[in-house]
């Protein structure tokens, strides 16, 4: 019987020193896939590099389901940008909220990486998991340049987001009157 506990330890114990080594190697895994999303953050673009050439995927996620892609627009990393759209960054993938590259650029008043992912074929309506825009976040935040830019570039100033907000809704509750003065000269409805 003796020797019935002591394999059973020993079982268990492996278990749990393997199940330790699992988690560790996991920890390893995502220190790294976080240095490569600090890297985009500040632009590192040799990191970058390295990074990928040994094998971290240009799509990978971190928990929040943010892309290097979504952190260079959000931190306002134009090269950064460039180089992960030249090296096939999907600039409509969405984090775990729907929120797209192009949405952290309008939130964070990055008008160059705005245009520059019009150019990369975005999704100009896309909405996130709350039903709203890249438009609707210029009206809320009061992003006249980029805010005309979406609009060149098709963007439905008449889409609401679940809640019932209109791109003319939320300017107007935030007194973005040069935003609700470009909607009125158009032929815009609200």
């Amino acid at each position: 019987m003796k020797l019935f506990y002591f394999f059973l330890i020993y079982f268990v114990c492996g278990i749990f020193y393997f199940l330790l080594a699992q988690e560790e190697g996991y920890k390893a895994v995502q220190d790294e896939n976080s240095k490569f999303y600090d890297s985009a953050k500040v632009g590192d673009l040799v990191s970058l590099g390295k990074f990928l050439d040994s094998g971290i995927h240009i799509e990978s996620k971190d928990s929040k389901g943010y892309t290097a892609l979504i952190y260079a627009a959000y931190y306002g990393q134009e090269e950064t940008v460039e180089f992960l759209l030249s090296k096939g960054a999907d600039p409509c993938s969405k984090d775990n909220r729907g929120n797209t590259a192009l949405m952290g650029a309008v939130f964070k008043g990055h008008l160059g990486i705005v245009k520059r992912l019009f150019q990369a074929k975005c999704v100009v309506d896309q909405k996130n998991v709350s039903g709203q825009t890249a438009l609707m976040y210029a009206a809320l935040f009061g992003r006249v340049e980029i805010f005309k830019v979406l609009l060149n570039y098709g963007a439905d100033p008449n889409l609401s987001d679940d809640l019932g907000n209109t791109v003319f809704s939320l300017a107007e509750g935030q007194g973005h009157t040069e935003i609700l003065d470009l909607l009125m000269v158009g032929t815009h409805s609200h």
